[in-house]
């Protein structure tokens, strides 16, 4: 998988630092994204610049954003958020083995 050619043909992502070992990594969304419709999320691991491993996350996900917040449920640094209406707001953290997902109240953001 090329991460220069997904980006150059204007497929979405959202970089950040997920496994907050200091290497840039990326989540792509699937097909059809979009926030009307939720779709598989791919985050893709890189060390020195390479692919490293990809994991899906355990949710479909409509509007995909980086999460930087300081929520204690979840371990620090960088994670993902899909901002939703009522109860519907997910965060995702990966704590060196798998993701972690909560659910919030969206006005608390």
């Amino acid at each position: 998988m090329d991460l220069d050619a997904l980006q150059k043909n204007g497929w979405p992502c959202v970089p950040g630092d997920f496994d907050q070992d200091g290497e840039q990594d990326y989540a792509f969304p699937g097909e059809g994204y979009s926030c009307n419709r939720p779709v598989p999320v791919r985050v893709l691991f890189t060390q020195g610049g390479h692919l490293r491993e990809v994991q899906t996350l355990p949710r479909k996900l409509s509007c995909l954003q980086r999460d930087v917040s300081n929520d204690a449920s979840l371990p620090p640094g960088q994670g993902l958020v899909d901002w939703g209406e009522g109860n519907a707001t997910w965060r995702y953290r990966f704590d060196g083995k798998g993701w972690l997902t909560t659910s919030h109240l969206s006005e608390a953001h």
